[in-house]
Parts: structure tokens; C-alpha cells; sequence
């Protein structure tokens, strides 16, 4: 081969090269205008693969799994104008969520900016608040080293969306190099660092964590409350060394559901968190928080939280809180290695207290508790069904609204992946995750748990799911309303139910059917179970199964917004 040849490639084949040597797949994205010549590259070659979605948004929501289930950042491709102001949602629900997503929005010519060109908006400025960084590409040159900058800043510290706008002009530049690959592009882009060794930085740590076991050893009531964070960290392992070590009980936020399999968690805590767990949170005299953000739905009114004095340690890789709250102890580092560090110091510190009496008034609490709640029977039965008939490494993938809150509850996921809107609350996620994760995890099983109001704002993905062949179960718990709307409206504004109704009847059977799918209908509860594993059974195909709630269900406990955690409704006699 003549060393000196020269290749003349277009910017779009660059960009395509570069992303082929990431390793990971698919590509998520919708065609449009200002990035057909990426397509037209994507169709030359064989090594990237790409999932055409309905709808931009559900390309954000599907790649952002793949962080969840392999920790491989996702890629989404949109065009210009429409496309990317579609996947804003997406883009600021991952935001919240701590997912690392690399965006590569098309954009009109670079001498079309500002112009006001067919499918032009500024793009730059508008993701500016919802993604860690962003680049405008003005130079086919620069742009390996942009996209290595971009997924060296998305994968980072807090893991965050970042986005590459890329003018058609660029895609389509003839770039000139010699051989047969364009410079840099076989190094890869997608590679993590490791955190450097910093003698001042360990010192500080070493010192906060003297503390932190300091106060551990000195408390009666300690308790750790872990957030969405630590998912990203894979370090179940070290937390449950830490649990054998401390043997303090632990709540978890929404997030972290399913994650902390283990005897000393007390589930769910905030505005519809388990009773003890709240008691818990407000009564601790240590408050160990690790992978948290102290959201309001978690923590409720400030000033009643810190009515009880408490110490309150805090470990996260940043310190995203936006909320004003003291505390003794900051370790902002990953937060894996702070667990390892932890793990060394309690082995040569730990003094084995025994916190007999502290469990005793949990259990108090949660006898308590056992007199008021309400029954969901119909609901609690599917949940154990399901727990039984699906194998031990279930996706469970739920949109947003009173079914999420009933999973979190109630739904005992010992082995499986919990995936969810948790910060932004996004409705009509809930079947993009589904998709992403059957597309990420072929071989498991997929349940996606949805409401009537969620699923009519994603129907159309029923088709990207039909096309790719990839089987999941929805179950649509439709109680014809917006459930959790009406809860609120119920509760807050006397029963005044303002636009919170679906009037109109929809065949949800009928619906999934003319996509191609297996569609049932349970309107009796005493046939939940044979339906449920009925459905659980088609492997094959995706199931979609309608089941009739009442409207007049609801979510408990439940604590009102501006309240103390403590201050929790339990049933419909609560509510003034």
C-alpha cells in the first residue's frame, strides 16, 4: 500500500468512523434534513448499528438504559430543529438522573446560523441548562477531538448528557488524509480515567473519614440513606461490607429501589415512602447519606427536618444540592473508592455497638404502621405473581404516576434492574425504557408497568418494538384518569377534579393487537393470576395487558408538599 496515498472522506464519514470505534451499539436515533449524510454513512458500513425510534425523545429515554444495564454511555442522533427540541425532554430527565448520554444533533449550514434557516433553532443555547457541556463543530479537523473531549466529560465525575451540534456543512466537507484512516480515530473515545493520586486530596479525606466513623461509633440511632447515585458506581458489594461492619439499618430513595437486597433496609422513604422509613430518617442521630441529592420529595420541609438535632454525613462524587442543608461530614469522590476507604478504616475502628434498641423501635413503628395502611389486595397479588412467574433477572421498567409509586412499594425485586424517571418525572418513558432495555438485554425478561394517561403519550413506539422484534410485557394498570392528578386534586383542592378524567373509552387490546401484538383485557380481578402468567409466558411476542383499576385508588402514605416527612397520610380518613 503507497504510504503517502491520499483519502478524501466528508465529515459524516469521519464522525461515523470515530463513533464505530467506541464499541458501543446501537445508535438511537430519526433521520431528518441536516444529518442525511450521517445516515448515508451509517448505510455504508456494517460495524454501528442504529434503532429508528417514533419519536426523538424515545431515542433519548431507550440509550440512556444502556449506562443502566452496562455502563456504556448511549448515543442518540437527531436532526436539526424539531428533532433536537424533541429530545429535550429526554436530555433533561437524564440530566437529573446522573445518565451519561453523547447527543449528536444535526444543525443547518454554518452560514444558515442565525438566519432563521428551515429547521433551525439554537441549539447550543437552548441545551445549555440541561446538559454538562456542548460543542458547536465549525472545523471537520476538530471533531475527534471534540467527541473524545465530549465522552471524557460525559463519563466523568457526575455522569451527565453532553451534546455535539453538527452543521450539514461539516458532515458533508471533504477532509484530506493520507492512508486509508482518518487520523486518531483508532484510539478510542469512550475510555474512563482513573482519578489521579492527590497527597492534599487523600489527606482531607483521610481525616473526613476518621470523622465519619468517629460519629458512627458514638451513635444510637444510626442510619444510612442511599440515593440513585450509587447505582452508577456498581458498589453493592462494598455497601454490604460496610452494612456487615456498621449493622445500620438503610432506606433508599425512589432510584435506588431494588438495589439494596439485604435484611437491614427498610424500603422506600419520602413523600410516599414506607411509614417507618420516614419515622426512621427523622429520628436518626447519625443520617449517612451516600449517592443523594436531598430532593424535596425525599426530605419534605426543611425547617421540620432539622428540628431533630441530628449529625449528617454526606458522600457523593459532587455536591448537587440545591437546598440549604449543614453537614459534619463531605467526601466528594467516587463513590466506590470512598466505600473501599470506609470499609479499611471500620475494620481497624469499629467497636461492634450493638443497636438492638434502635431495630426495636423500627419494628415498633412498623407494627404501628401494619394497623392503618390500606389493603391493595388486587394489586399486592399481581406483584407477588409476578414475582414468582418471572426469572430472577427481570428488567422492571415503569413510566411515571401512582403504578411507579405501587411497584416501589410493593414489588420485591431481589435480583433484577429497576429502571424509572426519578428526578424529572418524565410521563411516556416508561415504554422507552422497556425498549432500550429488551434491546440491551435480549435475554431477559422485560416488564414495563404503565398507566392509561402514560402509555397513550408512547403508543407509536408499540411499532419500533414490532419492527425490531423485541419482546417485552406491558401491563397497563388503567384506571381511566389521571391517577395521580387526581390523588392530588383530591387531597389539595377538595375533589375538584380539573381535567384529571379520560372520558373517552380506549381499547388498549384492540390497540396493541393492530400493531401486531398480543393483546388481553382483565376487567375481573379473580382472574389476575392465570392471566398475568399467561402473559408472562409469551416469549415470543410483546404482551400487552389492559387491567382495570378504580379511579378511586390511591398512593399511601402520602405527604403533602411544605409538610414534614413526618406528617403522613395513611389512608382516606387522614385527609381533612
Amino acid at each position: 500500500m503507497d504510504k503517502n496515498k491520499q483519502l478524501h472522506i466528508i465529515g459524516a464519514s469521519v464522525l461515523v468512523e470515530a463513533l464505530s470505534k467506541t464499541g458501543i451499539n446501537p445508535i438511537w436515533g430519526y433521520p431528518g434534513g441536516s444529518v442525511l449524510n450521517v445516515y448515508d454513512e451509517l448505510y455504508k458500513q456494517t460495524t454501528l448499528k442504529h434503532v429508528l425510534v417514533r419519536n426523538e425523545q424515545t431515542a433519548i429515554f431507550a440509550a440512556s438504559v444502556s449506562f443502566r444495564l452496562s455502563k456504556k454511555p448511549g448515543i442518540c442522533l437527531v436532526t436539526s430543529g424539531p428533532g433536537i427540541t424533541n429530545a429535550i425532554t429526554g436530555i433533561v430527565a437524564s440530566l437529573s438522573d446522573s445518565l451519561p448520554l453523547l447527543i449528536l444533533s444535526g444543525q443547518v449550514p454554518l452560514k444558515a446560523i442565525g438566519k432563521q434557516a428551515f429547521q433551525e433553532c439554537d441549539t447550543v443555547n437552548i441545551t445549555s441548562p440541561c446538559t454538562k457541556r456542548n460543542f458547536l463543530i465549525h472545523r471537520v479537523q476538530g471533531l475527534f477531538k471534540v467527541l473524545k473531549e465530549a465522552m471524557y466529560v460525559a463519563n466523568n465525575n457526575r455522569y451527565s448528557p453532553v451534546l455535539v451540534d453538527f452543521p450539514k456543512s461539516v458532515s458533508k466537507t471533504l477532509f484530506v488524509c493520507l492512508n486509508d484512516v482518518p487520523p486518531q480515530t483508532h484510539e478510542s473515545i469512550q475510555k474512563r480515567t482513573k482519578p489521579q493520586y492527590n497527597q492534599q486530596l487523600y489527606q482531607r479525606q483521610k481525616a473526613s473519614i476518621n470523622t465519619l466513623t468517629s460519629h458512627i461509633s458514638s451513635s444510637n440511632r444510626p442510619l444510612l440513606y442511599i440515593g440513585g447515585g450509587l447505582n452508577n458506581y456498581s458498589t453493592l458489594k462494598e455497601l454490604k461490607k460496610t452494612l456487615n461492619i456498621i449493622g445500620t439499618p438503610t432506606t433508599n430513595t425512589l432510584m435506588n429501589f431494588g438495589t439494596q437486597r439485604t435484611h437491614f433496609n427498610l424500603g422506600m422513604l419520602g413523600m410516599h415512602g414506607k411509614y417507618f422509613s420516614n419515622l426512621a430518617v427523622h429520628y436518626c442521630d447519625l443520617l449517612f447519606a451516600v449517592g443523594s441529592r436531598f430532593d424535596d420529595r425525599v426530605i419534605g420541609n426543611i425547617n421540620h427536618f432539622n428540628t431533630i438535632p441530628r449529625k449528617v454525613v454526606y458522600i457523593n462524587v459532587d455536591i448537587s444540592i440545591k437546598r440549604s442543608f449543614k453537614f459534619n461530614v463531605v467526601i466528594l469522590e467516587n463513590i466506590k473508592h470512598t466505600f473501599r476507604s470506609i470499609i479499611s478504616f471500620l475494620y481497624r475502628t469499629t467497636n461492634n455497638r450493638n443497636y438492638s434498641a434502635w431495630f426495636q423501635l423500627i419494628k415498633s413503628w412498623k407494627f404501628q404502621s401494619s394497623d392503618v395502611k390500606r389493603n391493595l389486595v388486587s394489586l399486592k397479588s399481581m406483584f407477588s405473581t409476578l414475582e414468582v412467574t418471572t426469572r430472577n433477572q427481570a428488567i422492571i421498567c415503569s413510566d411515571v404516576g401512582q403504578h411507579q409509586m405501587w411497584v416501589a412499594q410493593h414489588f420485591n425485586l431481589h435480583h433484577g434492574k429497576w429502571i424509572t424517571s426519578g428526578g424529572l418525572g418524565a410521563m411516556g418513558s416508561g415504554l422507552s425504557f422497556a425498549l432500550g432495555a429488551k434491546v440491551s438485554s435480549p435475554k431477559a425478561d422485560v416488564i414495563c408497568f404503565i398507566g392509561d394517561g402514560s402509555v397513550q403519550m408512547s403508543l407509536q413506539e408499540f411499532s419500533t418494538l414490532k419492527q425490531l422484534n423485541a419482546p417485552v410485557t406491558v401491563l397497563i394498570l388503567n384506571n381511566k384518569s389521571l391517577g395521580m392528578v387526581k390523588q392530588w386534586q383530591r387531597i389539595e383542592h377538595n375533589g375538584r377534579f380539573s381535567q384529571s378524567t379520560m372520558k373517552a373509552s380506549v381499547n388498549f387490546t384492540n390497540i396493541s393487537r393492530s400493531y401486531g401484538h398480543f393483546g388481553l383485557s382483565l376487567v375481573s380481578l379473580k382472574r389476575l393470576k392465570p392471566t398475568l402468567i399467561e402473559s408472562v409466558n409469551q416469549k415470543d411476542c410483546t404482551v400487552v395487558l389492559d387491567i382495570c383499576l378504580s379511579e378511586h385508588e390511591s398512593v399511601w402514605p402520602m405527604v403533602q408538599s411544605g409538610k414534614g416527612i413526618t406528617n403522613m397520610h395513611l389512608r382516606h380518613t387522614d385527609v381533612n
